[in-house]
């Protein structure tokens, strides 16, 4: 087998300025160790202990110089497009005992490009830590990954490196001074994204089957014309488990916050590898729909009162999978109403509506048109009342839809007509639209 890997390796030339060895007390140094083999050449002083040991003790400083890394891997034997490194530099000063090898520092620059990297990108690595042969243990006391845009820094402990999921326990901190960097690095078109910089910590800990993040603590900068004020943060929380063996996870203790909404809730998921479902509960607390959709940049509604939509919460239990949503026990604040019920629909491609919905009271009004200066209101009679309340129904849009959904009002207020206890049952298919009871 090695006689493979040197044909394929063709030419390697070592040299050393000097090699001491003291067989009586086994120690041996080499001074200016230089091995050079397809554009890499490995540098160093190296000294021994022990050497008659099976593990002698080891310590000294070497340089990798691996300008053309891909030619390299392939005379090893292995896939340079499975490995997107273009070359790599590196220093690191170390010493070994029987079981440990201890990188006091380690220093390295890599050149990334393949794969998802279209453009050459430069990273960099500072580390120290000590590996462990006999429980495989690697402990990072501190390392720092640069690259375009981005460092993640930290300190993790991992057992059992080897394993499907090793055993992990330690920090990570990322940030992201330009997130629109780090996307074109992986060849990605940053041109409608808001997002220009974000910071995140993060706990880590796993068991044999379970990885567990908790707490994780995001803060994201988002930029642009569609941002309130041009320019907003928004600030997450959660404690986060996911298990790979039963392929769950949980997201508990959610705080969603900024752009004038507070978001809390939990969430759950399951089968989240080859069907993913999600199910969980949210609270959004009362904030101005208006003022955020201008913000946004978004078409605010002209409404008769200008108060309207300025008060909004929601609180519901969820469900959801790739073709389908629901909402249960539903508790929507609307201004000065109140909405209560159900909601869900299946096939977002060709979506099939259902809802049983109760509003303890609204003024329709409030959120048609104003009235253009000078119109004379209709004579308000039922037949009026009901006929304007259908012109303001989505025809064409319910048209295209499946709908059937049930809608309870105790007092309703439209063209100027007071209504009580009314229900509309509404069944939509096909083109067809049947009311029932009306």
């Amino acid at each position: 087998g090695l006689g493979d890997v040197y044909k394929r390796q063709a030419d390697i030339k070592v040299d050393a300025k000097a090699i001491d060895a003291d067989l009586t007390e086994a120690t041996a140094a080499v001074e200016d160790l230089s091995l050079k083999a397809k554009g890499t050449q490995i540098e160093g002083n190296i000294r021994a202990r022990n050497i008659f040991d099976p593990v002698p003790l080891a310590d000294g400083k070497v340089r990798i110089q691996a300008a053309g890394l891909p030619e390299v891997l392939a005379a090893l034997g292995q896939d340079p497009a499975k490995i997107p490194v273009k070359s790599l530099f590196a220093d690191t000063a170390f010493s070994s005992g029987k079981d440990f090898i201890t990188f006091q520092k380690l220093s390295a620059k890599a050149v990334l490009e393949g794969g998802k990297i279209v453009k050459p990108v430069d990273v960099k690595l500072d580390a120290g830590g000590t590996y462990h042969t006999a429980g495989k243990v690697l402990d990072l006391q501190q390392f720092s990954l640069e690259g375009p845009g981005a460092t993640v820094l930290g300190k993790i402990r991992a057992k059992d490196i080897t394993a499907k999921i090793p055993l992990v326990n330690g920090k990570i901190k990322l940030v992201a001074e330009n997130v629109q960097a780090l996307m074109k690095a992986l060849g990605q078109d940053p041109a409608n994204m808001p997002l220009t910089r974000l910071a995140a910590d993060a706990d880590l800990k796993s068991t044999a089957d379970t990885v567990k993040i908790e707490p994780f603590v995001a803060k994201a900068t988002l930029e642009g014309d569609q941002v309130p004020g041009k320019m907003a943060d928004v600030n997450l929380f959660t404690n986060a488990s996911l298990n790979i063996a039963q392929e769950s996870l949980s997201l508990s203790n959610v705080s969603i916050q900024g752009m004038g909404l507070d978001m809390q809730g939990s969430v759950r998921g399951s089968q989240i590898l080859d069907d993913p479902k999600l199910a969980g509960q949210m609270n959004i607390a009362p904030f101005d729909l208006r003022k955020l959709m201008k913000a946004m940049m978004m078409e605010v509604p002209a409404t008769a009162d200008p108060k309207a939509l300025t008060r909004v919460s929601l609180k519901t239990d969820f469900s959801g999978g790739k073709d389908a949503f629901k909402m249960k026990n539903i508790k929507l604040m609307l201004d000065d109403s109140s909405v209560q019920g159900d909601f869900e629909m299946a096939g977002f491609d060709r979506p099939s509506t259902a809802f049983n919905l109760t509003i303890d009271g609204i003024n329709a009004d409030r959120y048609l048109e104003p009235k253009k200066k000078g119109e004379k209101p209709k004579p308000i009679t039922p037949g009026t009342a009901v006929a304007s309340a259908a012109e303001q129904l989505p025809v064409d849009t319910m048209r295209k839809l499946k709908v059937n959904g049930n809608l309870l009002i105790g007092k309703l207020t439209v063209a100027g007509a007071k209504l009580n206890s009314v229900q509309l049952g509404l069944d939509a298919k096909d083109g067809k639209i049947n009311l029932s009871p009306a």
